[in-house]
């Protein structure tokens, strides 16, 4: 099945045929993505499974992008929203993949000056779009993430808790 959902944004009518067209293809089960066209093409939201989705060929920046999680009892999903700014281009015929989103790459980012140390929490995809939210199925933001630090042998030694801002 493929989902498919073609805007032209500012006007909010629907794309006609006639134009060129290509697809693009996440590795995800489900997803969500808007782009906006880097010359005269349209912007263009889409949704979709890991089947190539159609879309007016032409250069691209891939905005926004929301991996969805499975669906609960009551249909709902989590999601990771990616903001990138990832330019895309889009063949005539061809399917083009773009890599974005899980699997997720953490770093701790340690800053200001001793005793008074401030620790981050910095979540990107492989390749380096940042996460700017992570909600459960229900729609609320996920838990802060634990930190914590184990010694050479793996037993943990320190543990603590995170808090969002």
């Amino acid at each position: 099945m493929r989902w498919v959902v073609l805007m032209l944004l500012a006007a909010g009518v629907a794309l006609g045929a006639g134009l060129p067209e290509g697809q693009v293809q996440f590795a995800h089960d489900a997803w969500r993505a808007s782009f906006t066209s880097t010359g005269s093409g349209p912007a263009v939201a889409l949704s979709g499974g890991k089947e190539p989705a159609t879309m007016a060929a032409g250069d691209y920046k891939l905005n926004q992008f929301t991996e969805l999680g499975p669906a609960d009892a009551q249909g709902r999903r989590a999601s990771l929203v990616m903001i990138a700014s990832q330019p895309v281009t889009v063949a005539q015929g061809k399917v083009t993949a773009i890599a974005i989103g899980s699997p997720l790459k953490g770093a701790i980012v340690v800053s200001g000056q001793r005793p008074e140390l401030k620790l981050s929490l910095a979540l990107t995809d492989a390749n380096g779009p940042a996460v700017a939210l992570i909600t459960k199925p229900d729609g609320q933001k996920a838990p802060p993430p634990t930190l914590r630090v184990l010694d050479a042998s793996g037993k943990e030694v320190y543990k603590a808790g995170m808090e969002y801002g």
